[in-house]
């Protein structure tokens, strides 16, 4: 009996022995497969910080032909004589922009080819974080493409365009290829839009566009400025962004 009961704790220790090795094997793999996804997960997102940054920081910065030293493009008509200079600031991706554009946009549009005011667009791209893509910096990158290969006066086109499709946001936006297609819509070529969507040529001076706009201490967008000074509709003490009646008091006050 003895005998019996001392083989019976030998096997019980030598169950317990092998149980506790194969729970340390099992430690130690889970381990190993643990700092494996932290190796991983780290080389992944170095990778995406370098495919995000170094590209970027290494861009040129090139400038759009024909926009002005203030990151604008200017619309006057030509012969017009001493016109009201008025300045807006928007993106593209901005639902008050765009709201702004439907309101007084026709209006603006006639009074630059009447020549009673000259019209300066200075795009931002502030409003990035509103998209998983940037689609507010890849707008404003298509807008300047059309400016650089067909003028100042091929924006108004890409302008409607682009307010007239704005996604919502927190959304992916609109694709490059609908980009490109709305860029062809203004008149440009796919072959001259492709490349420069695609390389997002003008992000540096978009930059530039977003710094002046920040240093200038304006709170957003759109900020319209007629003859220098702001507009603003007012409304229980608050100032809003203006309305056409207040846009155009603003250019009959300037013209005297």
């Amino acid at each position: 009996m003895a005998a019996k009961d001392k083989q019976e704790r030998v096997e019980r220790a030598a169950r317990q022995r092998e149980e506790r090795e194969q729970a340390a094997r099992r430690f130690r793999v889970k381990v190993t497969a643990g700092v494996l996804v932290v190796v991983v997960a780290l080389v992944a997102m170095t990778a995406w910080g370098l495919s995000r940054a170094t590209p970027q920081d290494e861009k040129p910065l090139v400038e759009p032909s024909g926009v002005t030293a203030e990151h604008g493009v200017l619309r006057v008509a030509d012969g017009a004589a001493d016109p009201v200079p008025v300045v807006v600031y928007e993106d593209f991706q901005c639902p008050a922009c765009k709201a702004f554009e439907a309101e007084v946009g026709e209006w603006l549009d006639q009074a630059v080819e009447r020549g009673e005011v000259s019209l300066e667009h200075r795009t931002v791209a502030k409003l990035d974080r509103a998209s998983s893509t940037e689609y507010s910096s890849r707008a404003a990158n298509l807008a300047m493409c059309v400016v650089d290969a067909d003028g100042p006066k091929a924006f108004a086109d890409v302008h409607r365009l682009l307010f007239a499709e704005q996604p919502p946001e927190m959304t992916a936006g609109l694709p490059d290829e609908r980009l490109v297609e709305i860029g062809e819509e203004a008149g440009v070529g796919v072959d001259v839009l492709e490349p420069c969507v695609a390389d997002r040529r003008f992000d540096r001076w978009l930059d530039d566009a977003n710094d002046a706009f920040d240093d200038a201490g304006h709170g957003g967008t759109p900020t319209v400025l007629v003859d220098g000074e702001p507009v603003v509709a007012e409304v229980d003490g608050q100032q809003l962004v203006p309305g056409l009646a207040q846009l155009q008091a603003a250019v009959a006050a300037a013209r005297g």
